[in-house]
């Protein structure tokens, strides 16, 4: 079944590329090019997750998005659906005016990720702000070394938690301008929204001091 959700999805995704190509805007001439030749559309890109099946169940691991995560987990997104963030957090967030990008290192298999990813896309949703842009990794578990070669094989990182320095996960690594915000680890010190917040908008800069169980 989980298999079949994927292979769904990236035949979507394919057609729905054709699509916008087929629509979209005239070729534009490229700068550096004087006779101004049409620039081709990018080729679709592979996927760069793959699904392990582990004895208690398959797992992603590579960088994935919720499209990928929701095909063989839908519960993750009645979670989402399900999270109220608290307003005033939501509203700061939506107030940050610079590009931040939030790298979240994720596993597919583990209770604190199910529970804290799902709330994150509801944040990110309820802010609205393009300034804010997510990108996840799923890795599986310390030293899992079908997992660390499943995602060498799909073309990323083969460990993904040595690149981006995680230990415990879900971790939220928070980035401007090439540097690190803060970061939230496994479980926030309060409201998950509170957290980011406090991270990434410029009036509450992050102070704590916590390697688990909240943001540093």
């Amino acid at each position: 079944m989980f298999q079949r959700h994927l292979s769904g999805l990236r035949a979507v995704t394919t057609a729905a590329w054709i699509v916008t190509v087929a629509l979209g805007a005239a070729p534009r001439a490229d700068a550096a090019d004087p006779a101004g030749a049409p620039i081709a559309p990018a080729a679709v890109a592979a996927p760069t997750f793959g699904v392990v099946e582990g004895e208690k169940g398959p797992y992603l691991v590579g960088e994935v998005t919720r499209e990928d995560i929701v095909a063989g987990f839908p519960a993750w997104n009645d979670s989402a659906a399900a999270y109220a963030p608290e307003p005033g957090a939501v509203a700061r967030l939506a107030a940050v005016s610079r590009p931040v990008e939030v790298v979240c290192v994720l596993g597919t298999w583990c209770g604190d990720s199910r529970r804290e990813v799902p709330r994150f896309w509801k944040i990110m949703e309820s802010a609205a702000n393009p300034n804010l842009r997510l990108r996840m990794f799923a890795v599986g578990r310390k030293d899992d070394a079908t997992a660390l070669a499943k995602s060498e094989a799909v073309g990323a990182p083969r460990d993904i938690r040595a690149v981006w320095g995680v230990t415990l996960v879900p971790t939220f690594i928070f980035r401007a301008a090439g540097e690190e915000l803060g970061r939230i680890i496994e479980i926030p010190t309060g409201a998950l929204e509170g957290d980011a917040a406090g991270i990434a908008a410029p009036a509450a800069p992050a102070t704590g001091t916590s390697d688990q169980g909240g943001w540093h």
